[in-house]
């Protein structure tokens, strides 16, 4: 059932594009406890990645407006999204289990990973299993 769960919090639709920007469904965004930095993380993570020009996060819609640049195709918009989100769920119960300064720390390293790390054609996002690790 939990994967089931998983399936559905983590399909990702487009709402609303236009060249350059794209407004994307993330049902899992309604899900998340209003204590945990969803907004901050998600902008952060997805605007780390090259050709992101910015990214806003809505609770209340479920969606992220991201505006991106031209060259880059829409489809790898929404895969990014998909991957991301994807890779967040799965590590949400690992990650509310960090203080607040963890958390930080975490999401340093992460945005350090992901700008200096090129993605595939996909936009698939994976992490190195030692970026939980402190250092």
């Amino acid at each position: 059932m939990k994967k089931v769960l998983e399936a559905v919090l983590t399909r990702v639709t487009v709402a609303h594009s236009l060249p350059g920007r794209v407004r994307v469904r993330v049902p899992a965004i309604a899900h998340v406890p209003e204590s945990a930095p969803v907004e901050e993380y998600t902008q952060a993570i997805i605007a780390a990645v090259r050709g992101i020009r910015s990214v806003r996060v809505s609770r209340e819609t479920a969606t992220l407006l991201i505006e991106y640049e031209a060259s880059v195709p829409e489809s790898q918009i929404v895969n990014l999204v998909q991957s991301v989100t994807e890779l967040l769920v799965a590590n949400a119960e690992r990650f509310v289990s960090l203080d607040a300064e963890a958390q930080q720390r975490l999401g340093e390293r992460v945005r350090r990973y992901l700008s200096s790390t090129e993605l595939d054609p996909a936009c698939e996002v994976t992490l190195p299993h030692d970026i939980w690790r402190e250092r």
